[in-house]
């Protein structure tokens, strides 16, 4: 590169992605003087974040990729003080129906909780030995650590030999609608990264992805983020990167109309189950590309449904994750329910493999949820299908067995001038988008170090 284009052309960093973690580098690097572009293959911003208006009628728009926080959750927190943004706050679950020996059983809240609270309890009891700094799981590694980390949900729940096999199929669906995947695929240590984090109680991390949404939608977050980014940011929406090369003295970024952009650093914040569509010169390193090729688990759905007929109380239904649905709820944020009408509502649901059920067939979408609920009529059905989207490939990320041990370090190790940000490579709640930010300010925190010391890599 000459000097003259150099002077044109070059900018301090160039950021893949316009998610949560890519507006946080950009603004923790706009705000220092830097100049930074984002490159966004979709005609938005966001990433697995998506703030829609549907024709439900709802008195706010659905969220249909990420949607929760909670103040258990650090950055996002901060994010929602430093914006003073409002919340919602989701309505309690009155009535819980299960699925237990193709039984169909229905009680309170605290009956399903005394069913199945013995058995979670040994499930997750070593969760903070596992984990005792629960923001650094991979601080020190140990050989319980290691071990532990082999497993997968379904292997600890055969484990536990003195559960009987009806609480382990609740068990199983409990926790592949957390994972959003059969049971099978998600690693054990997953699970306890999240109960450590909520202190060791399961009820309490239960408690912390479904309590409080952002009333502006997360869409609102984001843009207050990225407005202050500005004037150093500029964002290009429907821009495909198809390779990263760093072998000369800068970072060369290649479009997919064969435009190549310039930067000192570049910020990678692809979800890692499409990490592999951008070739890298020279090649990312073997654990990168051998997670990348593995991918992580989460591959469901996530569906809002407009339905007749469903009980006057709020509920929640659980079922395994033999199930194409295999969890229902009434939408709890009483706000969007506040335009529908008496004999109408709304409910929340989601399936552990997205290949099992056409959203697009109402007639699919009410035959599994007339399992629980015989009479319900389904009027309309609204889902965004991340699974199959190009430019994501999972929902929200949850590793599979061995991948915690054997990868995350090599994940968020830098490699010269590359950077990897985004929700699938945090340390602390991976999988949300507290996540995402985290990752995207230690992914700025490095460069922010490196651009000011004026050490030459």
């Amino acid at each position: 590169m000459s000097s003259k284009e150099e002077a044109e052309d070059l900018v301090d960093v160039i950021i893949i992605g316009a998610g949560f973690a890519g507006v946080t580098v950009a603004r923790e690097l706009s705000q220092r003087g830097k100049r930074v572009v984002i490159l966004e293959a979709r005609d938005r911003i966001g990433g697995r974040t998506l703030t829609e208006n549907t024709d439900f009628d709802c008195a706010e728009p659905l969220e249909l990729g990420g949607a929760w926080v909670h103040w258990l959750q650090p950055h996002v927190w901060s994010e929602l003080t430093r914006y003073g943004l409002d919340l919602n706050v989701c309505d309690d679950v009155q009535r819980v129906m299960w699925f237990a020996g193709n039984q169909l059983h229905s009680g309170r809240p605290e009956e399903f909780e005394a069913l199945i609270g013995p058995s979670m309890d040994i499930f997750v009891r070593d969760a903070l030995s596992l984990f005792p700094i629960p923001d650094r799981p991979i601080n020190v590694i140990t050989n319980a650590l290691r071990e532990a980390d082999q497993l997968s949900i379904k292997d600890k729940i055969e484990q536990m030999h003195d559960t009987p096999d009806v609480v382990k199929e609740l068990l199983d669906g409990f926790w592949s609608i957390n994972f959003n995947c059969p049971s099978n695929q998600g690693a054990y240590t997953q699970a306890m990264r999240w109960i450590a984090r909520a202190g060791g109680s399961w009820q309490f991390a239960l408690q912390s992805c479904g309590q409080y949404t952002i009333k502006k939608g997360t869409i609102g977050l984001l843009k207050c983020m990225l407005d202050d980014s500005i004037p150093h940011t500029t964002v290009h929406l429907n821009t495909i990167v198809t390779n990263v090369n760093q072998t000369g003295k800068y970072a060369s970024v290649r479009l997919s109309n064969g435009k190549e952009l310039h930067a000192k650093y570049v910020v990678v914040t692809v979800p890692l189950n499409v990490l592999n569509r951008i070739t890298f010169s020279p090649p990312l390193n073997d654990r990168k590309q051998q997670a990348a090729s593995t991918g992580q688990a989460s591959c469901g759905i996530k569906l809002f449904i407009h339905v007749r007929g469903v009980p006057s109380e709020s509920f929640c239904a659980y079922a395994s994750s033999d199930y194409a649905i295999n969890y229902v709820q009434t939408e709890r944020c009483s706000s969007l329910n506040d335009k529908i009408t008496s004999d109408t509502s709304i409910l929340l649901a989601f399936g552990p493999d997205a290949t099992r059920i056409n959203v697009t067939d109402r007639t699919a979408v009410a035959k599994e949820l007339q399992r629980w609920l015989p009479d319900v009529e389904v009027l309309q059905v609204v889902c965004y299908d991340w699974f199959h989207d190009l430019f994501s490939g999972e929902t929200w990320p949850m590793l599979r067995p061995g991948q915690l041990t054997a990868c995350l370090s090599a994940l968020q190790e830098p490699e010269k001038r590359i950077r990897l940000a985004g929700s699938d490579y945090a340390s602390f709640y991976a999988g949300s988008i507290d996540g995402a930010i985290e990752s995207g300010l230690r992914a700025a925190r490095t460069i922010l170090n490196e651009l000011e010391s004026c050490v030459p890599l």
